[in-house]
């Protein structure tokens, strides 16, 4: 009986010793443990951030390095999706960010979209390609936005002294008109600017019209956000027919239509500490002033080169 009684003892004990390897080998491995986490639902930004933890993790020297790569190219892949899925993105407001670029400006989107892929917005792009040259370039460097031929065939750095610049900025209503009339709501941005913040935590949603001022109520038509509506369709044709009749004059004869039909539409002028002109930002805002600024605009300039020459002088151009 006590022979019996021993040898079962004998077998507890090597049942808890074996039970207490494995727990201790359960804790030991617990530094190494790669934690699955679930993509669908977080943002793009989130998604990065996991990947980007994943790789620096000790996980990714471990016996785990396996599983660590295919979590992170998972990771970086739903974020790649997430992004390019951005032409079927439909937040509340369904804006679509619209850009004219030709060959000699190519450079200043290179630079535009650097900044504008760090804020990670899921928002559709169209670009208006003004030249053969610049379409294929684009379709390249963005494969995930709309890119649109135009009629023209402007290759050069034009400024708006030069008649290469009216017939782009006098077709500019007309390209906005086209996405109005689909239903799409608009973010006309031009591209010697560069995009710190997101804008559209600015925009009041409420209204038709949201502006970038160029100096004291003069609307720049650089920087505007449209929401689709017959109103705003109407503003917009006029811009248009005046522009064929006249396009020397295009801010300025945008301003003209507006104020004859405010009465319509309801607006909104951006604070210009958030949003200024070039003219303040480069010439008037000291360091405090320019750290709060959520777009760059590099207006109040002429000539492709001295733009560039200012970006350059705030750390601004990267390409």
């Amino acid at each position: 009986m006590r022979g019996t009684r021993k040898i079962l003892l004998a077998g507890v004990r090597s049942i808890l010793l074996l039970a207490g390897v494995a727990f201790l080998g359960f804790l030991a491995g617990m530094s190494t443990v790669v934690t699955v986490v679930p993509t669908d639902s977080l943002t793009t930004y989130e998604l990065k951030e996991v990947a980007q933890k994943q790789i620096e993790s000790p996980a990714s020297k471990s016996t785990h390095k396996q599983k660590t790569q295919l979590i992170k190219e998972e990771a970086f892949k739903a974020a790649e999706i997430k992004t390019m899925n951005a032409n079927t993105y439909s937040s509340s407001h369904k804006w679509n960010i619209l850009l004219t670029v030709n060959d000699g400006f190519f450079d200043f989107f290179q630079n535009w979209f650097v900044f504008y892929k760090k804020l990670v917005l899921p928002l559709a792009i169209t670009i208006i390609a003004e030249d053969d040259i610049v379409y294929s370039k684009l379709k390249k460097a963005c494969p995930y936005c709309s890119v649109l031929r135009s009629e023209l065939n402007v290759t050069d750095a034009a400024d708006f002294k030069m008649e290469h610049y009216k017939m782009i900025v006098s077709s500019r209503p007309l390209h906005i008109l086209h996405l109005l009339e689909k239903g799409k709501n608009v973010v006309y941005a031009d591209i010697d600017a560069v995009w710190l913040h997101n804008p559209l935590m600015y925009f009041n949603t409420s209204v038709d019209f949201v502006f970038q001022l160029d100096s004291p109520n003069h609307f720049c038509t650089g920087f505007m956000a449209i929401k689709s509506n017959q109103n705003t369709i109407k503003v917009i044709q006029q811009w248009h027919d005046l522009m064929i009749e006249n396009p020397n004059v295009n801010q300025r004869t945008f301003n003209k239509v507006f104020r004859a039909n405010n009465h319509t539409v309801t607006y909104q002028a951006l604070n210009t500490t958030l949003f200024p002109s070039g003219k303040q930002y480069f010439e008037l805002f000291n360091v405090t002033q320019r750290a709060d600024v959520v777009i760059v605009h590099n207006n109040w300039i002429v000539g492709h080169d001295v733009k560039v020459q200012r970006f350059k002088d705030v750390n601004l151009w990267v390409v």
